[in-house]
């Protein structure tokens, strides 16, 4: 018999006798940290009758009990081993969450305090028997999250459901990876997009452009700052012409890898897809600051998977459903502006 499996076996029979909700929780997370990823696709397999090869009792015990629900949604918690690797592949790609602040929330909603001075006032020095001093209650911020369910069903065939464990499990890993990031990045925009009040700049007067960015944004914001524009805009702006026809250089590579850009050889720039970084016509949106002071995302830190047959007469296929818990909210304003070059 399977030491790991029995090992599991127990901590569900000890998860399935307690009455303690916070002590269920603790076995449920430690059961998760004992499931290994192939454990875990045999779980969804199983669950909708596909067996790759048999299974003891004890494994079908297992595998029946590991489905967790996320808040008031059903279904299968990514064990930790698997969550992780999903957690890295949406890094890999384009990311906007590895600008922002994030902050891992335990409960659907609540609050969390930040000190907006914290990077430029430092704390006073206080002697023996000295009252320490209070910070600047005016700089001082609470920002009430509430996250959002965010989920959507896929139809995916069966023959990919039925291939070994590996090919499956590469594939969800990756689904999930760019499903999260996708919406992840969605949402950090929008809230970008609702909390900058546009600075509007003649393309004409493009010469400006650098004194516009440091007059508008903040010293203590500029030494980390990040651009973000679009596809569309970097396209335009890197083919603008001065009146004798030479090409005005807004944008360099730097020395390091080519495909990395800098505005005015200052602030590194991230290039947007033009369908998630819109423009106006005849305008381009450039915002430029610390997305790290500005936005925070608030993840429940959990992801749920959950499958089934699409039962019909003329249908092979089968549903997964993907389920996450996020909000994204603003923190500092003044930490990025958004300039708009009138074409």
């Amino acid at each position: 018999m399977n030491t790991k499996i029995l090992e599991i076996l127990s901590l569900v029979k000890r998860a399935n006798n307690t009455k303690n909700k916070e002590e269920k929780q603790v076995l449920n997370e430690e059961i998760l940290s004992n499931i290994d990823e192939n454990m875990f696709v045999k779980a969804l397999k199983s669950s909708i009758g596909i067996k790759t090869v048999a299974t003891t009792p004890e494994e079908d015990t297992v595998y029946n009990s590991i489905r967790f629900g996320l808040d008031e949604d059903n279904g299968y918690l990514l064990p930790h081993d698997m969550k992780n690797n999903v957690e890295s592949l949406r890094k890999e790609g384009l990311s906007l969450e590895i600008l922002v602040k994030v902050e891992p929330v335990e409960s659907m909603e609540g609050q969390r305090v930040y000190d907006l001075s914290a990077d430029i006032t430092p704390l006073e020095t206080v002697e023996q028997f000295q009252d320490i001093p209070y910070v600047d209650q005016s700089k001082v911020k609470g920002v009430k999250f509430k996250t959002k369910k965010k989920a959507g069903i896929l139809k995916a065939t069966l023959e990919l459901v039925s291939d070994s464990e590996k090919v499956f499990k590469e594939w969800l890993k990756k689904w999930c990876a760019k499903k999260s990031r996708a919406t992840r990045n969605q949402m950090i925009v929008d809230k970008i997009n609702e909390m900058t009040l546009e600075t509007k700049i003649e393309v004409a007067n493009i010469d400006t452009l650098e004194n516009d960015i440091l007059t508008n944004l903040a010293d203590q914001y500029k030494n980390n700052a990040t651009v973000l524009i679009n596809y569309a805009g970097y396209e335009y702006l890197s083919n603008l012409k001065d009146t004798e026809g030479n090409l005005i250089k807004l944008f360099e590579s730097s020395s390091e890898n080519t495909k990395d850009k800098l505005l005015f050889g200052l602030y590194p720039v991230m290039i947007l897809p033009d369908n998630l970084f819109k423009n106006e016509e005849g305008k381009i949106s450039i915002v430029i600051g610390s997305l790290n002071e500005a936005v925070v995302l608030f993840d429940r830190g959990k992801m749920l998977i959950d499958i089934n047959k699409n039962i019909g007469f003329y249908e092979d296929d089968v549903l997964i459903k993907l389920v996450e818990k996020l909000d994204v909210e603003e923190v500092d304003t003044d930490a990025v502006i958004k300039l708009v070059l009138i074409k």
